[in-house]
């Protein structure tokens, strides 16, 4: 039995990645039932509609070898192009895999409440603030541009500051 897990991101050159985890239990008669979580694959998404998003992992999910009897849950976050019941990603893997429950990933959930919790700190909220107002101003200004080409010419990796995401 399996549980396919995937989160979107953008890497730090502002490109869709989406990340693959396959959580399952392995069956051993002399230890008994042990559950396993392991990274499979982190690759760029070929698009961010649920059509394209979930052909991507239905690809993942065939390079294993797995058999869709075997894969009983989905967990994404709650955006509707991964949760959508009718046209999301979770329906489209549903026609692919029928027992594949789907189930809001409990890890992003805990994000959102921390999320919500330093909105209501001020002193937390008012850190964040800054940090976001940091970020505008240097990504929008001449220098930032300039920086980043010379650190081009130099031939070393550029280093920019990453966008603040609520999750």
């Amino acid at each position: 039995m399996a549980t396919i897990i995937v989160d979107e991101s953008k890497d730090s050159s502002k490109k869709e990645q989406i990340h693959v985890c396959l959580r399952y239990v392995e069956f051993k008669e002399e230890v008994g039932h042990a559950l396993h979580e392991e990274f499979i694959d982190f690759q760029e998404a070929d698009n961010l509609d649920a059509k394209s998003l979930a052909d991507q992992i239905i690809r993942e999910i065939g390079k294993l070898g797995l058999s869709g009897v075997n894969i009983v849950g989905q967990c994404y976050d709650c955006a509707s192009v991964m949760s959508g019941h009718l046209h999301g990603v979770q329906a489209r893997l549903k026609e692919h895999f029928p027992n594949a429950q789907y189930i809001h990933c409990h890890a992003h959930r805990l994000n959102l409440v921390l999320v919500d919790i330093c909105k209501k700190v001020s002193s937390a909220g008012e850190f964040f603030v800054l940090l976001e107002a940091l970020y505008v101003f240097m990504t929008r200004s001449l220098v930032h541009k300039v920086f980043v080409e010379f650190q081009g010419q130099d031939k070393v990796c550029v280093k920019e500051l990453v966008h603040l995401s609520d999750t």
